[in-house]
């Protein structure tokens, strides 16, 4: 469990002496001489669950100071305190959605204790949300991405090759809340379940569809949004569905108008990297897919499609693709070749994850002699994997 650390920022010693003297509780109480070593402070050490500032202080003044945390550490809670003549300003930042709240000097003792005790539990709130949305959310998704995969493994193995993607490009894009986009990125071709078996076993193998074909495959965004339409917390990850399809020039974009960045980063990613998976379905390498994108530049965000050169053309060249038995693999793995049974079905898709709950099904598969012994692997960390010879 993280340690609680609250900052006290004043640029009056006896203001300082007083807060270390009377301010008592169950956490860490660190004071800063004024904003320079507050700065300090919080840019060296672990993130503070409060910081509490003054004002007016020289240099760097609260709200500079209070500004800086929050973008540092997001979930710090920020209290300012100000003197009478303050107050707007005070005020104003807190509508803002940058304070937690405001104290006015001199403040009782009493006050900061309780308002240090809310701020607390503020940041306990926060804090407990987002571990449920980040991990217990992503979690349960990846426990019905699994089984998604035992009975459709051309949708599975696309979502996967398409997540890696998507989190290398985001990571390199240093992209906020890359966990939501890796949500939507798992959930975006779960309305692929809803296709006829031939228009995904098509698009697995980058066959040319109907126009009715075609047209089912681009209401998949609606369906994947509208599974989520009851989830709480879930908005910003329906909004990126939405607009998985739609070009940065705005075509295919669901609301007239909404264009290159006001088109969320989520979606973009989700854009090229889908694109490009299917061109390399195809069979175009990754350079002869770049081409093709790039002439067609006005759909994608030039940043992403660079970020998407960049890793395409290296994934291929540093990843470790070999033979090995299934027995051999361990979860996390990815298969580099298409895995068939005697019968010619497909149990396993190129570019599909290897997780415990596959691999034991293909175990069984093996006791009972209906499937070869090697299979092609990519290890982990590696964005994508070319097509078996």
């Amino acid at each position: 469990m993280s340690l609680t650390r609250v900052l006290f920022v004043d640029d009056e010693p006896n203001i300082l002496e007083a807060v270390r003297r009377s301010i008592r509780g169950p956490f860490e109480l660190v004071t800063a001489y004024g904003g320079e070593e507050g700065l300090r402070l919080i840019d060296e050490g672990p993130p503070f669950t409060v910081v509490v500032s003054d004002l007016r202080m020289p240099v760097v003044d609260g709200l500079t100071l209070l500004t800086h945390v929050y973008t540092q550490s997001p979930e710090t809670i920020r209290i300012l305190l100000t003197g009478h003549a303050d107050l707007d300003a005070a005020v104003n930042a807190v509508n803002n959605g940058q304070l937690f709240r405001f104290l006015t000097k001199p403040c009782p003792g009493s006050l900061m204790r309780a308002t240090l005790k809310a701020a607390i539990e503020q940041h306990r709130l926060i804090s407990s949300e987002r571990i449920l949305l980040q991990h217990t959310l992503r979690g349960s998704i990846r426990a019905l991405s699994e089984m998604i995969s035992l009975v459709h493994p051309a949708v599975s193995a696309h979502t996967s090759r398409v997540r890696r993607l998507v989190v290398e490009i985001g990571t390199r894009m240093q992209a906020e809340d890359l966990w939501r986009i890796e949500v939507a990125t798992m959930l975006a071709h779960l309305g692929w379940v809803t296709l006829p078996p031939g228009t995904v076993a098509k698009l697995h193998r980058g066959l040319d569809l109907t126009s009715q074909e075609a047209g089912s495959v681009l209401r998949v965004p609606e369906i994947a949004a509208q599974l989520l339409a009851n989830i709480p917390r879930m908005e910003e990850v329906q909004t990126i569905l939405m607009y998985q399809n739609a070009g940065y020039d705005g075509v295919g974009s669901p609301v007239p108008g909404v264009v290159g960045e006001r088109i969320p980063l989520g979606a973009r990613l989700l854009k090229a990297a889908t694109d490009y998976d299917v061109l390399e379905a195809r069979g175009l390498s990754p350079a002869e897919a770049m081409v093709v994108m790039q002439s067609n530049s006005g759909s994608y965000d030039c940043e992403v499609l660079r970020h998407l050169g960049e890793v395409t053309q290296g994934a291929y060249l540093t990843g470790v693709v070999r033979q090995m038995t299934i027995r051999e693999m361990q979860p996390g793995m990815v298969f580099g070749q298409d895995v068939l049974d005697e019968r010619g079905l497909l149990l396993v898709a190129r570019g599909q994850e290897a997780s415990e709950s596959l691999l034991h099904r293909l175990h069984e598969y093996q006791d009972a002699s209906l499937l070869s012994q090697r299979v092609l692997v990519m290890t982990p960390g590696v964005s994508g994997v070319r097509k078996a010879a």
